[in-house]
């Protein structure tokens, strides 16, 4: 009766080498892929719509985790964001802050004012709107045609105007106006011109 010679495996036999290559590979990968997974960097997001001049800080910001591989320097980080800094443009909730988005408050050259307006336009903070007046008749009170006075004005925020004079519907528009701006929408506020505030389609920020 024959028995079966089992033979132990050679540390010379090339198919053990390879098997050890192989199992080397997996673990290099995995590990690789592991570290790719986690490799994520703390950057700052919006916690809801900003508009220029609003300040960034704890009140306004949330710090998250994401991938930033090699993008890192293009976004606002916690060893980026500088004490007193504040929106330079309109950023989305949620939206990861640029680096270019943060600036210095003495380099912004615009000024929140207020106007009252019944138009029933769907408007909210980061809209982008155009002001239209029309200046009353000095004798009739008739309104003349509207005019453009100022382009592209950012919304600050929009309230339901509830003073004692508004009419029904009114809303007051805080709007961001530039400087030079300033004189020529408070002269048709203050003389009593008809103000009409109208969106840019697909201005909204959510």
């Amino acid at each position: 009766m024959s028995s079966l010679k089992i033979r132990r495996p050679h540390w010379r036999d090339p198919r053990l080498g390879v098997g050890v290559v192989l199992v080397a590979v997996a673990v290099a990968l995995g590990a690789w892929t592991f570290a790719q997974a986690d490799r994520t960097e703390p950057v700052y997001q919006a916690s809801r719509v900003l508009t220029p001049g609003e300040p960034l800080d704890s009140s306004t910001l949330t710090l998250t985790r994401a991938r930033l591989t090699g993008l890192s320097e293009h976004y606002l980080t916690p060893d980026t964001l500088e004490p007193g800094s504040v929106a330079t443009r309109t950023i989305g909730a949620r939206e990861l802050v640029p680096a270019g988005a943060a600036g210095d408050p003495g380099s912004l050259d615009l000024r929140p004012m207020t106007v009252t307006t019944t138009a029933a336009a769907p408007l909210s903070a980061g809209s982008v709107v155009d002001v239209w007046v029309a200046a009353p008749d000095p004798e009739t009170r008739a309104f003349a045609d509207p005019e453009l006075l100022a382009r592209e004005l950012t919304v600050r925020s929009v309230t339901e105007d509830t003073s004692v004079f508004a009419v029904g519907g009114g809303q007051a528009i805080e709007v961001l106006v530039p400087e030079e701006l300033v004189a020529a929408l408070l002269d048709a506020i203050n003389s009593g011109a008809a103000v009409s505030v109208v969106p840019l389609l697909g201005s909204a920020h959510g």
